[in-house]
């Protein structure tokens, strides 16, 4: 299913409080920008919430294998040597690394994404504003535009 374009569904939205002169236009405009964005946003949040999660389970990862590498000592009341303690270094040092590989590119992907959108965003406003140009120009009428809630 194709959806409509953010340029047309920000101008229809516009164009559709005419009636109501630039103020309500503008108005619709606005909204319209605000809800499309914000849609658009929704779509790439995922890549934000993996990014920022990522690490998490990367430390939870670290925290744990620090604790086996710690339950080895104990065991061994001091005595456990560098082989002993590996396996849980190696724990603490690979769920690190597989954190920060998830994340670093999630987050760089997400930062990509938003100012596509925000740029996206920006030139429908521009081109928007230069189409309706013709509406601001024309005399206003006195009805007052209804209330959005």
């Amino acid at each position: 299913r194709r959806e409509p374009s953010v340029l047309s569904v920000v101008l229809l939205s516009g164009v559709a409080e005419m009636e109501y002169g630039w103020q309500g236009v503008e108005k619709a405009v606005e909204d319209a920008l605000a809800e499309q964005s914000a849609r658009m946003m929704r779509r790439i949040e995922y890549l934000s919430v993996i990014g920022n999660i990522a690490p998490m389970v990367g430390l939870l990862g670290t925290v744990t294998g620090m604790i086996f590498a710690f339950q080895q000592v104990a065991a061994t009341r001091g005595a456990a040597g560098a082989g002993d303690l590996a396996e849980g270094i190696y724990q603490a040092l690979v769920t690190t690394v597989g954190g920060l590989v998830v994340a670093i590119p999630a987050l760089a992907a997400y930062a990509v994404c938003r100012n596509r959108v925000d740029t996206l965003i920006a030139d429908v406003a521009f081109q928007v504003q230069h189409a309706l140009a013709p509406i601001k120009r024309r005399p206003a009428k006195s009805v007052a535009p209804p209330k959005r809630g």
